[in-house]
């Protein structure tokens, strides 16, 4: 959730594979939901169906 990738943050940790890193790697319901809203704002600005 700090914007990191997993790639990093596995090799800061020292763990050998991913899934290792992954099995740490929770996101909150708040940072769930800003992903999907951003995702709904994206969708809505570049729909070109609705009209002008």
């Amino acid at each position: 959730m700090g914007g990191y990738d997993l790639k990093t943050v596995q090799e800061l940790l020292g763990h050998r594979n991913i899934a290792a890193t992954s099995r740490y790697a929770h996101l909150s319901m708040l940072h769930k939901k800003k992903a999907v809203d951003g995702l709904f704002q994206k969708k809505k600005g570049t729909d070109h169906d609705s009209p002008s």
